[in-house]
């Protein structure tokens, strides 16, 4: 009976020695059973939808904007998630700014480590017609006979969409914003921009001035030599070696202003000074100099 419980004993404790007596002495601690967990499973993200609150937005102006979509599956880990055209990294249900000139497609990319899935939306932008808010040419004043190239400019109050298609008339014909055409002038001109799309059309005029700039052919005063201190009447004479267009507006530095070819002005020097003519139109200025000397 004693050995029936010795070998029990011994059974159960089953790192233990067992001693002649029947008794047990434990050799060593029982080991530990270690069960690995089952590494967990990767899913890649899928898409099912993908949607915007608002889905139309006004073009040039920001918009609150609300991204929301679902997955076909629960992906693992969780994705990160971005939306291209500005918008950056977002999370479900969140709301961003975006501005859109015209209809814009935003991609949703959702990655994890198991893999990507990407889906596109676009946002529509209602029809707005080109309203021009500004027409202007670069230069103002074009020579007279001269071929002159001008860059032909414009905004809009709001941009419009579809992008439309512009011309200038007279003779100019379809243009882009910024573009340069050449332009040819005896007269100034009234030139009117009309631009089109779907939603209508508009125009807007701009007046390209023409002229001849002064070119100042002689310049010269009468007597060009005074006494130091004494009052003389100076009479001041200039020709132009073309035909300025408009007629120029003529003055002369030094306290003398403005006056017309052949005009007399009292003088008087402290020192010889050099004085200096300048004609000026709308074509732009033309200038020279005399010397008057004092003694």
């Amino acid at each position: 009976m004693a050995a029936n419980k010795l070998l029990f004993t011994c059974a159960v404790l089953a790192l233990a020695g067992c001693g002649d007596d029947g008794s047990a002495t434990l050799i060593d601690a029982a080991p530990t059973i270690r069960a690995d967990a089952a590494p967990p499973i990767l899913v890649a993200p899928t898409l099912t939808s993908f949607t915007a609150s608002p889905n139309q937005l006004s073009a040039g102006f920001p918009s609150d904007v609300t991204w929301t979509w679902t997955y076909g599956n629960l992906p693992f880990p969780e994705p990160m998630c971005t939306i291209n055209n500005g918008v950056g990294v977002v999370t479900k249900g969140a709301m961003t700014s975006v501005n859109v000139t015209a209809v814009t497609t935003f991609t949703l990319t959702c990655t994890n480590s198991a893999g990507t899935v990407m889906r596109p939306l676009v946002v529509s932008v209602p029809p707005v017609a080109p309203n021009i808010a500004t027409f202007v040419t670069n230069p103002t004043v074009t020579q007279i006979g001269m071929a002159t190239n001008v860059a032909w400019s414009w905004t809009y109050t709001a941009p419009p969409v579809p992008a439309p298609t512009c011309s200038i008339s007279p003779t100019v014909g379809p243009v882009t914003n910024g573009q340069t055409t050449s332009v040819n002038q005896n007269v100034g001109q009234t030139y009117t921009l009309t631009c089109v799309n779907a939603s209508g059309s508009r125009t807007r005029t701009v007046f390209l001035n023409a002229a001849t700039t002064p070119v100042i052919a002689t310049f010269t005063a009468n007597p060009m030599t005074l006494t130091t201190g004494v009052a003389a009447n100076v009479t001041f004479a200039w020709t132009f070696s073309n035909t300025p267009s408009p007629t120029p507006t003529c003055s002369i530095d030094n306290a003398i202003g403005t006056l017309t070819n052949g005009s007399s002005r009292s003088v008087t020097l402290a020192a010889t000074t050099i004085y200096t003519l300048t004609c000026t139109n709308t074509g732009g200025a033309g200038t020279s100099t005399v010397t008057l000397t004092a003694q």
